[in-house]
């Protein structure tokens, strides 16, 4: 996750950043769960695992079809700018799906998306018991893999390892 130097809409007064809502500044210390990023002494903005916690309440918690469309519109321009002809999201909504399709029907979507439902999500329960199966689309926008996964990663060092020499932030107790 990215926090922005600024929040979306009026969630933030003027000038105020959400690590200053939430009081995270760059001596708090990181929690045992989670990893704040420093450059310079400073934050990047990039937080991990549970850093993340202090700063969901200053994300909104809902919006309109027409919005969540509004969205998908405004950031196809910058991609398709940029050249950027495909995008794969993971782990994404019916909401998400209808955003899509809308801007799609709408000729507001200028670059291929797939979509890879959440194996343990309500969109995938939905498609299956609708017959959707991976591949469902068109070469606009179309069904990709089921996604199931641990959570943690290897690049940002928040997955369980056996080589204590590297930071690792163990946020999961093993099952047994």
């Amino acid at each position: 996750m990215r926090a922005r130097d600024r929040c979306g809409l009026e969630l933030c007064p003027p000038g105020k950043s959400p690590f200053a809502l939430a009081g995270i500044t760059s001596k708090t210390p990181d929690p045992t769960d989670g990893r704040f990023y420093y450059e310079d002494g400073e934050l990047t903005g990039l937080v991990a695992e549970h850093a993340r916690d202090p700063l969901w309440r200053f994300v909104p918690s809902g919006s309109t079809r027409t919005q969540r469309q509004e969205g998908v519109r405004l950031i196809s321009k910058p991609m398709a700018a940029s050249g950027l002809g495909l995008s794969a999201r993971d782990r994404r909504g019916t909401d998400q799906l209808i955003a899509y399709q809308n801007a799609y029907a709408s000729d507001e979507l200028s670059f291929r998306m797939y979509l890879f439902p959440s194996g343990s999500g309500k969109l995938f329960a939905s498609l299956k018991e609708s017959g959707v199966r991976t591949g469902f689309g068109d070469e606009w926008l179309r069904i990709g893999a089921v996604r199931y996964g641990a959570d943690g990663s290897a690049s940002e060092r928040t997955m369980r390892s056996i080589d204590p020499g590297r930071r690792i932030l163990a946020t999961m107790e093993p099952q047994r």
